[in-house]
């Protein structure tokens, strides 16, 4: 496989395992003894920033470069150019509400990595985002 057919797979794989999530279920223990099960918790609320429609999510330009997009653990989304002559680029980024995001690195040089820091303001929780060849690293 050529490595533009990996990275897009991979890109794809990144994108439906974010998009496809399953909730946990619960299970009682056995057996009687009157005990009353626990409180089933309260339901998490995640916004995904992405959009739902997966073809927004990975697109061919005219160009013949690729847009991918990954979600920012609830920062934001950010989407990635691949281009043909073989390097990345931060395509652009949709910051969630509350953030603020620092472009670390935007593929400069032979690295081709691009990375971002999100800072959200009220709680100074941050969560770093890095895309590059092979790797994708997100939390």
């Amino acid at each position: 496989m050529s490595h533009r057919h990996l990275l897009t797979t991979f890109a794809v794989g990144l994108v439906t395992a974010g998009v496809a999530t399953t909730p946990a279920l619960a299970r009682g223990g056995s057996g009687g003894g009157g005990q009353t099960p626990a409180p089933a918790p309260a339901p998490s609320v995640s916004t995904s920033w992405c959009p739902q429609d997966e073809s927004q999510l990975l697109y061919t330009l005219p160009d013949g470069s690729t847009v991918f997009a990954n979600e920012a653990s609830g920062a934001g989304c950010v989407w990635v150019r691949d281009y043909p002559a073989g390097f990345l680029r931060l395509d652009h980024v949709i910051v969630a509400t509350g953030w603020t995001y620092v472009v670390q690195s935007n593929g400069e040089g032979t690295n081709s990595r691009v990375q971002l820091q999100f800072t959200e303001t009220g709680t100074g929780r941050t969560v770093d985002f890095r895309v590059e060849f092979g790797k994708t690293r997100i939390g």
